[in-house]
């Protein structure tokens, strides 16, 4: 957690001495600089071993021997419904749906009934998804179950 937290930090000083002006000049930069700086820190972070680096080479495929093998195809089939639904989450279309259903239901009592109960039916449906996910692998996610 020491080498989680120095992490951290140099980047924090770094973005403020070097690296702020650019990134908020380019918030498509920023954004994926983000996403870089989170999943190592995870990396960092779930890691019990000193052994960081090696991890994270091959996380983005730097001295693996294969970017697809068989091990790849067997957690991509079975995800690949997941793998969908989040694609489809992280568009504009969960949104666009929502503003039309809140224009529709704005004209009238019962269809903003219908509106909250399709809300709460799909959190239900996401939540029973991820649930079973979390169920059916072998993998335990919750790095807090550790401690």
């Amino acid at each position: 957690f020491v080498i989680w937290g120095l992490y951290f930090a140099v980047l924090l000083m770094a973005e403020k001495l070097f690296m702020l002006k650019l990134l908020e000049k380019v918030p498509r930069v920023a954004r994926i600089y983000t996403m870089l700086v989170v999943i190592v820190s995870w990396a960092v972070f779930a890691l019990d071993t000193p052994d960081i680096l090696p991890y994270v080479k091959t996380m983005f495929g730097i001295g693996s021997a294969d970017f697809f093998d068989a091990q790849a195809a067997y957690l991509l089939e079975g995800n690949i419904v997941l793998l969908v639904i989040l694609a489809i989450g992280s568009t504009e279309i969960p949104h666009r749906m929502y503003r039309i259903m809140s224009e529709y239901a704005e004209r009238n009592r019962a269809r903003e009934m219908i509106k909250l109960s399709a809300e709460n039916i799909c959190l239900a449906v996401l939540l029973i998804t991820a649930i079973a996910y979390v169920e059916a692998s072998s993998y335990n996610p919750f790095l807090y179950f550790r401690f």
